[in-house]
């Protein structure tokens, strides 16, 4: 199925031609790269695998403690500028924070 699709990709018409570097042997090397990494990713012994799920673990908790932190200031600072309260100060650091993730 993998070499099917490898060379599907070889007679898909091109819509677009970019003019500058393009991947040399399109699409051979690519799929060749994506199968030895997953080869080198299946031979990884077991405690790898579990250091991997703590890392994994932990960075989606401080993200998502983070998400939640940072959707209660924009929500404060919501209510504030519509007039139903909030300090003067947080409405500021959460309009200033707002603006940043915004760009």
């Amino acid at each position: 199925m993998w070499l099917a699709a490898t060379i599907w990709l070889a007679f898909v018409p091109k819509v677009y031609t970019p003019t500058g570097f393009t991947t040399p042997l399109f699409p051979v090397l690519p799929a060749l790269g994506v199968l030895l990494c997953l080869l080198l990713i299946g031979t990884l012994g077991p405690q790898t695998w579990a250091r991997w799920a703590f890392a994994l673990v932990a960075a989606l908790v401080f993200y998502g403690v983070w998400f939640a932190i940072s959707a209660a200031l924009v929500a404060k600072a919501a209510r504030a500028s519509s007039g139903q309260g909030g300090s003067s100060a947080a409405t500021t650091e959460v309009v200033t924070a707002k603006s940043v993730t915004q760009d």
